[in-house]
């Protein structure tokens, strides 16, 4: 059983790792668009910069609207580990891949929030892979160990660990808290 949840944790580690990649494809190609805006050649959508500027075809741009589609507060919740993401960065999320006629700093602002996320789920199935694979289940540890340098104290659970060390573990200060502006209608 200890190994199904070190492999489940490590799993989702790959899928985290995948969905880091095509947003970073996607904040180079809408950085490329910003700059392309700023010297006043380019007008027009996200899709139609991905299409004409970079070359995407309409496959490749359904699949990055696909991954990152809506998803339900709960699934999105559900997935997060304790005390991983900022409000605005789930409520950001939840909304869906901003519009086509979207400008950059909204679309910068979506893929920044699913990069913070994706890159929490990374640390804590890290940490959880290592917990697991030391204490052989998320329960009280038998015996003290060390995950990732912090020391797990003997009867700490897996997630009063995370709680207890999440500054450590998810990069502490690393979440940029983004306010809504009603008057523009976007997160600054």
């Amino acid at each position: 059983a200890s190994m199904e949840r070190v492999s489940k944790a490590s799993d989702k580690i790959v899928e985290s790792e995948i969905k880091l990649s095509q947003v970073t494809e996607l904040k180079t190609a809408t950085n490329d668009m910003k700059a392309a805006i700023g010297k006043g050649s380019w007008k027009g959508s996200i899709t139609d910069y991905l299409k004409k500027s970079v070359g995407y075809g309409d496959d490749k741009i359904a699949s990055f609207k696909q991954q990152f589609n809506r998803v339900s507060m709960k699934e999105l919740t559900d997935s997060l580990p304790p005390g991983a993401a900022s409000e605005n960065d789930v409520t950001l999320v939840q909304k869906g891949f901003p519009d086509a006629d979207a400008d950059p700093k909204t679309i910068l602002s979506f893929l920044d929030s699913i990069d913070r996320i994706e890159r929490a789920k990374i640390r804590y199935n890290s940490a959880k892979v290592q917990f697991v694979s030391e204490n052989k289940y998320e329960g009280k540890a038998s015996s003290e160990f060390q995950v990732d340098g912090i020391t797990v104290k003997k009867g700490q659970t897996l997630n009063q660990f995370i709680r207890e060390h999440k500054d450590s573990i998810y990069g502490g200060g690393d979440v940029e808290e983004l306010t809504y502006n009603p008057t523009t209608g976007e997160w600054e």
